[in-house]
């Protein structure tokens, strides 16, 4: 079995903009609160993740994949505000989101990418609806902070925009010092 993931990677400015977010956060939190910080190479946008998958249908599905993406244009993607989930007001997961007409375009090709892989594979929708979002941080305490109290003192972004060209096929895999992930394959947005 091999965990699973399609991300699209983002470029280093923009990942230096959602570290100092990181850094301002940190800054405005109380000291017992425990965080788990994404590290700077493994901050990306899921597209949609498959997790436990058989070995044989690591090649099938990126065949999927690849078909997928050269069915769709390069566009622009602008990364920008701060939201949680599940709330704001108790978050667990941090991150910052992209611009709504990505943001309807991800979601487009998110649900293909979902009903073609159930059909051919068998492989499971996501129970929640697809919101695109970068994590940058898990609060790992049982006290979480207030997002919305916090938001006037943390930066809004927009981080920046850049031309989404292609989407990334990853295997993750759990070590002591968290996540690694490695490249399987590059499926390349038509021309």
């Amino acid at each position: 079995m091999k965990r699973l993931f399609v991300a699209i990677d983002l470029p280093d400015d923009i990942v230096s903009g959602i570290q100092s977010l990181q850094d301002d956060f940190r800054s405005q939190l109380d000291g017992s609160m425990r965080m788990r910080w994404t590290p700077p190479e493994n901050i990306h946008l899921t597209l949609k993740f498959l997790g436990a998958t058989e070995s044989d249908l690591v090649d099938p599905v990126g065949e999927v994949l690849e078909d997928h993406a050269s069915r769709v244009a390069p566009f622009e993607m602008t990364v920008g505000g701060l939201g949680a989930f599940p709330r704001p007001n108790n978050p667990r997961v941090l991150w910052v989101d992209v611009d709504s007409e990505s943001n309807e375009r991800l979601v487009d090709v998110h649900d293909h990418f979902e009903d073609e892989l159930k059909e051919r594979f068998n492989i499971e929708r996501d129970e929640h609806p697809y919101k695109a979002h970068v994590t940058f941080g898990r609060v790992k305490s049982s006290r979480s902070p207030n997002l919305a109290r916090l938001e006037n003192q943390l930066p809004q972004g927009p981080f920046g925009s850049f031309e989404v060209d292609e989407w990334v096929l990853y295997e993750s895999e759990r070590t002591p010092d968290g996540a690694e992930y490695t490249i399987i394959r590059r499926a390349p947005l038509k021309p």
